[in-house]
């Protein structure tokens, strides 16, 4: 893998040596404005700078950018924040995590998913345009944000709130929540993954918990209850999936990467609803990111691999077979996305998908009608475009 990087390094120099190269790289990734971290929500895009600055760009209407306005935004915007050291974008709404260990929160809050605490009946605050702080937490270790619920990992416990019609806070109801509340049956988690309502967590041990919606056997085989007509778990239930080195949710699917490197999935596939983990055909992967109804994955040396539904390019490449199931364009086996050097973290959100290379840059594909790729346009892109920061 070094090998490799390094050619791809040397190539890409031009006059430079690479020793020159390698070491100019180094500098700019220790700049205060270096990019250290990215998210995408559905129609939206941040990136987290050295310093603690939160830049974003997209879809504005429920004032998810963070910079005290309504008005969408085709390149990156400084959200009204500070100190930031982890951004998570969901649907309608971001939060961060700040270095204080505390956690802010805004744009779409109708179902309590900024979680400040505020009575959710008070319409005047549906909409929150500026960070506003998470009621009652301290000492977070992070935070992520599903399409309208946030749970974190604090030195306490779990903690999630927002919507929960389907038991997607784990706290053993069904009604939403504007303040933190503690996930049940949840000891030792040190990774969190939420879906459209659902949420997963891998514990220290390798294995996996999971709870909210599995109309879709999203739970991997978890046992379920009822939430009115659908089935859900309440609170984090045992899968039976174990060596789990990083698990991944949207929408009604969830991914697992084994600690061998290989991908296997369920729930809501582009060619069927599965109740159980179907392999995906990639190895050697490092990170998996998944998007409304497509997935890519990180491999070790840096390629990035997409495959699902691609009519708004949010594969990365063209692609013109017919899918299996209801109508659009679709790739069942990963394809290779030509981005300029190796990624070092990629993010997935609705239909786009972006990724942070080794340089720092920041590239996104996929579907533009609201700017979510960041690159002054509204023009969906088939290939990786490089975000204005």
């Amino acid at each position: 893998m070094r090998v490799l990087l390094l050619s791809v390094l040397l190539t890409a120099c031009g006059s430079k040596t690479g020793l020159e190269d390698l070491l100019a790289r180094g500098a700019a990734a220790s700049t205060p404005t270096a990019i250290t971290a990215i998210s995408v929500g559905e129609r939206h895009g941040c990136a987290l700078r050295a310093n603690g600055e939160v830049l974003c760009w997209g879809r504005n209407d429920r004032g998810q950018l963070g910079n005290d306005s309504f008005s969408d935004r085709h390149a990156p915007t400084k959200a009204l924040l500070s100190g930031a050291v982890e951004i998570t974008a969901g649907r309608s709404h971001t939060c961060a995590r700040v270095s204080d260990g505390s956690l802010r929160c805004w744009g779409h809050r109708a179902l309590g998913q900024l979680g400040d605490g505020a009575p959710l009946h008070m319409s005047t605050l549906i909409m929150v345009p500026t960070p506003v702080m998470v009621a009652s937490v301290s000492e977070a270790r992070t935070v992520v944000a599903g399409d309208s619920h946030t749970c974190t990992i604090t030195s306490g416990g779990t903690l999630c709130f927002g919507s929960n019609d389907f038991g997607e806070l784990g706290d053993g109801r069904t009604e939403r929540q504007s303040a933190p509340t503690a996930v049940l049956g949840l000891e030792g988690p040190t990774q969190l993954a939420l879906g459209a309502a659902h949420g997963c967590a891998r514990l220290d041990n390798g294995t996996l918990r999971c709870w909210g919606s599995n109309e879709a056997g999203q739970l991997l085989g978890a046992p379920t209850d009822r939430c009115g007509s659908y089935q859900c778990a309440r609170r984090a239930v045992e899968t039976g999936v174990g060596s789990v080195k990083q698990v991944a949710a949207a929408g009604n699917r969830t991914c697992v990467l084994q600690d061998d490197g290989r991908v296997s999935c369920a729930g809501a596939l582009t060619s069927r609803t599965s109740f159980e983990l179907i392999p995906v055909a990639i190895d050697e992967v490092a990170e998996i990111s998944l998007g409304t109804a497509h997935s890519c994955a990180r491999r070790t040396d840096g390629t990035v691999w997409c495959w699902g539904e691609a009519d708004r390019g949010q594969l990365g490449v063209a692609v013109s077979t017919p899918c299996p199931r209801g109508s659009g364009n679709c790739s069942l086996t990963p394809l290779e996305v030509p981005l300029p050097l190796p990624a070092k973290s990629i993010e997935l959100g609705g239909d786009s998908s972006c990724a942070l290379l080794t340089n720092g840059d920041v590239r996104c594909w996929g579907r533009n009608d609201h700017g979510q790729l960041g690159d002054g346009t509204t023009v969906d892109s088939a290939t990786p475009v490089r975000v204005a920061l």
